[in-house]
């Protein structure tokens, strides 16, 4: 597939998965888009020995709570497959993974899934999403 049908959208891109997504790269061509930094203000967006697209956004961070990128909604919208970081902390990523379940396009979520000690709201919401992806 091209890049102009596979997407991934990560908050910012550690040291420890730059060689996953180069490796991904050599299998399957995909455009990412990512920030400087995420809630964890001590990670930055590594760009050093990637070799695969990365189109750089901007962010806000709300008291290192949530976190706003600003994506290009429009053109994301028409994307055959977006892979999203999918924490419900990251509000753009919940706004277009709505407006493209609306527009039902194909999207996979990369969570680390739910857990005993999450509030029953965030269960919630990660269970309606995750049923929908």
């Amino acid at each position: 597939m091209s890049n102009n049908k596979i997407t991934i959208i990560q908050q910012i891109i550690p040291k420890y998965r730059v060689s996953f997504f180069n490796e991904l790269y050599k299998k399957i061509d995909f455009t990412m888009y990512t920030s400087h930094e995420g809630l964890e203000k001590s990670i930055n967006t590594v760009y050093d020995n990637i070799k695969f697209k990365n189109k750089l956004v901007k962010n806000i961070t709300f008291k290192n709570i949530l976190n706003f990128q600003f994506l290009p909604f429009r053109k994301l919208l028409s994307k055959d497959i977006i892979i999203f970081e999918f924490n419900i902390r990251i509000l753009s990523n919940i706004i277009l993974l709505s407006l493209r379940l609306i527009a039902n396009k194909k999207n996979i979520l990369w969570t680390h899934g739910i857990s005993e000690n999450m509030s029953v709201i965030s269960k919630f919401i990660r269970i309606f999403y995750m049923k929908r992806a």
